[in-house]
């Protein structure tokens, strides 16, 4: 149990230098604060940079969230029974006799979701929001 914790913090922090990585990338290739004039053109600007990684990760984690729910078995039921076994035609039995077992299956395997990107998405959010407070006061 203790060795799933330090895994788990771990990959809160690999999360969250991807954020970074992503905020940098947004900071000097596509916005390039050195050439802006002024510090509200520069807040403006890293502000900009942190909302794109705080949606992307939050939203991704929204995603995931719904998915844990069931919201995308339909989809996923569909695709394992009519795609597989009626466009190919496949000698193989069809692994769910109904929608009903297939939710069950997927209940026992355990559905999970992505709690850090959603904490490193927040985080980012909430560094756009201040620095766009910032950047109105100014």
């Amino acid at each position: 149990m203790n060795e799933e914790k330090k895994q788990n913090g771990a990959k809160k922090y690999v999360w969250t230098a991807f954020a970074l990585i992503m905020v940098v990338g947004f900071l000097l290739y596509w916005n390039d604060p050195l050439e802006k004039e002024g510090a509200k053109e520069i807040i403006n600007v890293v502000c900009n940079s942190f909302t794109v990684p705080g949606v992307f990760f939050s939203g991704i984690a929204a995603l995931t969230y719904l998915a844990k729910l069931g919201a995308y078995d339909s989809f996923g039921y569909t695709f394992s029974n009519f795609s597989l076994h009626n466009l190919w035609f496949s000698k193989q039995p069809k692994k769910y006799k109904s929608f009903y077992d297939y939710k069950v299956a997927k209940d026992e395997k355990g559905r999970h979701w992505w709690k850090e990107g959603l904490f490193v998405g927040l985080a980012s959010l909430a560094v756009s929001g201040i620095l766009l407070i910032v950047y109105l006061i100014l």
